[in-house]
């Protein structure tokens, strides 16, 4: 990941004419010892491109829950359409194998509503 963060940035310096950091805050990864941990980190990296649609989303600002989960289903960018077994062209880069690593396919609305719960905890 260093060498990919650096090598990006050099790039990205150079065509932009740019000093200084591109990325905000260093790389950190952390070790996966549990299951449910591992349930929780799929869930997460699915739901990132939610603050795209209700940047408020984390202070439980959602305007419309459902559609946000439709949103969610129809956001190209991400691996959630592979896990959640919506047909795509991109399918066929993702191993079937990943999904047998996850408990079950998950379900966007509900995913929302147990994060939205989660922050809500956080903020009060």
């Amino acid at each position: 990941m260093q060498k990919l963060g650096t090598s990006y940035s050099m790039y990205y310096n150079t065509k932009y004419q740019h000093i200084g950091n591109v990325f905000i805050k260093p790389f950190r990864a952390k070790h996966i010892e549990k299951d449910d941990y591992f349930q929780h980190v799929v869930q997460y990296i699915h739901l990132n491109p939610v603050e795209i649609f209700e940047p408020q989303w984390k202070q439980a600002k959602v305007r419309d829950m459902k559609g946000l989960g439709a949103k969610l289903r129809g956001y190209r960018y991400s691996s959630f359409q592979d896990h959640a077994g919506i047909e795509r062209p991109e399918n066929s880069i993702v191993d079937a194998s990943v999904f047998g690593l996850v408990s079950e396919r998950p379900i966007a609305e509900r995913m929302l509503h147990e994060a939205a719960e989660y922050y809500q905890e956080l903020n009060l």
